[in-house]
């Protein structure tokens, strides 16, 4: 029987830097989930307006390297409703995302965050 398909939303600030980590949750990730989409928000850097920034550009170039399906949309809250994700993983700077997954009846796998 084929695993049943799985989509991960992914989120994180743009300003998130650890391309190692990320790579290595969405590879945890993978193992338990191998037919995986990742869906992420495309948010792209202002001084190059094609290139990808932070955990989006790394969510997409993991999903490049290891040859999975990806969404890169810039909807915001609307990618939660459009697509309704079976997951989230929430990288440092996600709040605004992680408060609209828990309102969607969604609890977010949250990663590198400062506890208050």
């Amino acid at each position: 029987m084929k695993d049943p398909a799985f989509t991960l939303l992914v989120c994180g600030g743009a300003d998130y830097a650890n391309r190692d980590r990320v790579f290595d949750v969405l590879s945890a990730c993978l193992r338990k989930h191998p037919n995986i989409t990742i869906l992420h928000g495309a948010r792209k850097t202002t001084k190059q307006p094609t290139k990808l920034c932070g955990v989006d550009g790394f969510a997409e170039e993991w999903a490049l390297i290891h040859d999975r399906p990806f969404i890169g949309d810039p909807r915001g809250p609307v990618v939660l409703l459009a697509y309704l994700p079976h997951a989230v993983v929430a990288f440092e700077g996600a709040a605004d995302m992680v408060r609209q997954a828990r309102a969607a009846g969604l609890t977010p796998w949250l990663v590198d965050w400062e506890m208050e």
